[in-house]
């Protein structure tokens, strides 16, 4: 009896709540996915609980810095399930801008934006880690973010939550339990990311025994230009201002990620753009060793296909190349030496941690045969 009148309240408590959800979505424009979930009652069968075994990964990098390419290299697998800039909006959001460094700015940082921006990093990446329904009590503009429709393991998050916007329809119920489904399958979560507070790690990688770090560094020089080449967001007679801003910024994040690896070493792992880009299936041996994922016949084809392709042009997200190795010193060749060397003057101490090389002259820069990285042993065989 004791059973069957415990089972009564709760679906009595279930469909009271369901009601005033109702109530709530209709009052609200910008109303939470949690709230229409809600109101469609327990029928949908979202499961909270995650799964202990099962790896969070996030890859740390910057702007222009070859996290989509390494990414495409870890997902080749088929255990892998790949989450493209989820933070995205969120930095929009709460500081007004498109990027954390050497842009002109919408509007002036502020400590309490950050502060605000820093609560909502550590609450999106949780519910994309875990795959979970927490997905749902997140802003509806953290689900409609165009960079989820880029990659097909969360772009049908992003049509069901363009749909809730636009038609308001209950169908979403099939996707999202499709979407978490799909997810609870997948060994390995992998979130790519290239706006990340990471100081925050710390008490992230305590707090989940299961949760990895790849932290992804390119040459300063390298970032700097792809930057001002495709972004537009800043002018070279401020290149000082610039460069002391990454630089500042990466060697910030070195001391966090060289501390974690002290505590976590086999849960860190400090690479390379260029290292993997030269020597695509090496990054990937090691990735994956790292990870503890298969190098499959099946994966190494599709990264020499991903590495050798015939295609000219691609869309956004997209990582296909003729050739792998021509990409992370294409900036060499329009490059102005006068710049490079102010670069050189501020980043010193990121190129000496990361085994960077500076030019001392103009033909060492244009030369092609004249490597601007050495080996980092300290950081494995792939640094």
């Amino acid at each position: 009896m004791l059973c069957v009148f415990t089972l009564i309240s709760l679906i009595y408590f279930n469909n009271n709540s369901a009601m005033g959800s109702r109530a709530r979505l209709t009052n609200s424009s910008d109303s939470r996915l949690w709230q229409l979930l809600r109101s469609l009652g327990s029928g949908i069968g979202v499961t909270t609980h995650v799964k202990d075994d099962r790896k969070r990964v996030i890859l740390v990098t910057y702007p222009r810095g070859g996290s989509t390419f390494t990414a495409d290299v870890i997902q080749a697998n088929s255990d892998v399930f790949f989450i493209f800039e989820p933070l995205y909006p969120t930095l929009v959001e709460y500081t007004g801008k498109d990027l954390l460094i050497t842009d002109n700015g919408i509007k002036k940082r502020i400590k309490r934006n950050m502060t605000s921006y820093t609560e909502e990093v550590k609450k999106v990446m949780k519910a994309f880690l875990n795959c979970d329904s927490s997905l749902f009590d997140l802003p509806l503009y953290v689900l409609k973010s165009p960079l989820l429709r880029v990659r097909d393991d969360t772009s049908p998050l992003y049509e069901c939550a363009v749909k809730i916007e636009k038609y308001n329809q209950t169908l979403i119920s099939h996707c999202v339990k499709k979407y978490i489904k799909s997810c609870e399958k997948k060994k390995i979560i992998l979130v790519k990311t290239i706006r990340y507070p990471s100081e925050i790690l710390y008490n992230q990688m305590k707090n989940d025994p299961n949760l990895y770090v790849v932290y992804l560094m390119r040459d300063p020089r390298g970032i700097i230009s792809s930057q001002m080449t495709n972004f537009q967001n800043f002018e070279w007679k401020n290149i000082n201002r610039a460069s002391k801003e990454i630089c500042t910024l990466m060697e910030k994040d070195i001391q966090v990620m060289e501390a974690l690896h002290d505590l976590y070493p086999d849960r860190v792992k400090l690479m390379r753009y260029e290292s993997i880009a030269f020597n695509p299936l090496g990054g990937a041996t090691d990735i994956y060793k790292f990870l503890e994922l298969n190098l499959t016949k099946n994966v190494t084809n599709i990264i020499k296909k991903h590495t050798k392709s015939n295609e000219t042009s691609c869309s956004i997200g997209c990582t296909v190349r003729k050739n792998s190795k021509s990409v992370p010193y294409k900036w060499r060749v329009g490059a102005n030496f006068k710049y490079m060397q102010k670069i050189d003057r501020s980043c010193g101490n990121v190129y000496t941690k990361m085994c960077y090389v500076p030019v001392d002259n103009i033909k060492q820069l244009k030369n092609a045969s004249f490597s601007l990285i050495k080996p980092c042993p300290e950081y494995g065989a792939i640094m």
